[in-house]
């Protein structure tokens, strides 16, 4: 979960029953307000952490919460049957509960005709949910149900601004219309290093039809959003697997957590070697520790492999991530490599590593 920040809107929802409408809502706040005002998800917790306390500091830094609320968020039941609203650790109820804990402004969106739910249906720190206006968000009116929200955020953020003292922050300004120089101002030196790395193609891409360097935040959630969710939609494992792992090195140079996330949540095999491999490749050089740990999980895999030509491109990006760490060990993975390609990628890797 990514930990919001002043004026900030957290979306909070049940991924089984309303992600597509939370990423389609997602979606029109990051175009009104931008990407580093948006929250959805707790994306990374730390081990060791105390989830609901993460959850609190990150839901008590955002001005808004919105509450998804589909047919069935009532009724949600964990794998032994039970209603997850009633476990005192179920996500969404820690997230609704610690915005109306903390005063922040809690905005029910009723989805696919739900209704709003009955004080006696709620725990006791929900409760006070019942007495929240609710806007209705509808299939069939989705655009005008949408627009109607965010002009309630709007107003809602202006308020809190208001309450805080502060002048109300500025709203996003569209890339094609923004001065040169608030965009300079944005793009942040790392951000710049980051996006010009290997992997970063989609990025590059972004920065050329526009004309501009987006910041790591600017490249990493509106798009990564959009390609997480449909690739979660693919029914066939072996291609959802290919697809999570593509997003995860894409992603890799400007979100490590969430790229490193995408990567676990795939599927064993090529596809999850080849993404732990490729996220290690790309943050060798800003975090060698993480490098170390992701490769050392790619080769483990890759040990495994009986296909040859995927054991060898994946030991191709070990080498390479572990390279300014462990030289020696680099250069024994290249030169166990058999295909005369991927071992020249490997070597390849390993001089830019010292080169770099």
């Amino acid at each position: 979960m990514s930990e919001g920040g002043a004026g900030g809107i957290f979306i909070s929802y049940r991924r089984q029953e309303s992600g597509h409408v939370a990423g389609r809502l997602s979606d029109r706040l990051i175009d009104r307000f931008g990407p580093e005002r948006v929250f959805i998800d707790v994306e990374t917790i730390e081990p060791g952490a105390d989830f609901a306390e993460v959850i609190d500091r990150a839901v008590g830094g955002c001005a808004v919460l919105l509450a998804v609320i589909g047919p069935g968020w009532l009724r949600a039941a964990d794998e032994r049957g039970s209603r997850r609203l009633d476990d005192a650790d179920d996500l969404v109820r820690l997230e609704i509960g610690a915005a109306l804990a903390r005063g922040v402004r809690v905005i029910p969106v009723l989805t696919e005709g739900a209704l709003m739910p009955r004080r006696d249906e709620l725990p006791e720190n929900l409760a006070a949910l019942t007495r929240r206006n609710a806007l209705q968000v509808r299939h069939v009116s989705f655009r005008d149900d949408a627009g109607r929200l965010v002009a309630a955020v709007e107003r809602a953020l202006s308020a809190s601004a208001a309450e805080a003292g502060a002048a109300p922050a500025a709203t996003a300004t569209p890339a094609a219309t923004a001065a040169p120089a608030t965009l300079a101002a944005l793009a942040a030196p790392a951000a710049e290093d980051a996006w010009r790395r290997p992997g970063a193609a989609a990025a590059q891409n972004v920065a050329f039809r526009t004309g501009i360097v987006p910041t790591r935040k600017m490249l990493g959630r509106r798009f990564v959003i959009k390609a997480e969710r449909l690739a979660n939609s693919i029914t066939a494992e072996p291609v959802r697997a290919a697809a999570l792992a593509n997003v995860a090195e894409a992603v890799a140079v400007t979100d490590v957590d969430r790229a490193e996330r995408i990567a676990h949540s795939v599927s064993a095999g090529y596809p999850k070697a080849r993404a732990l491999s490729r996220v290690a490749l790309a943050v060798a050089a800003a975090d060698p520790g993480r490098a170390a740990r992701l490769s050392a999980e790619a080769e483990q895999l890759a040990g495994g492999f009986f296909d040859e030509a995927s054991r060898a491109w994946v030991l191709s990006c070990v080498a390479g991530a572990v390279a300014l760490t462990d030289p020696n060990r680099a250069e024994r993975i290249a030169d166990a490599i058999p295909s005369p390609q991927a071992k020249v990628m490997a070597l390849a890797a390993i001089a830019k590593a010292h080169n770099s």
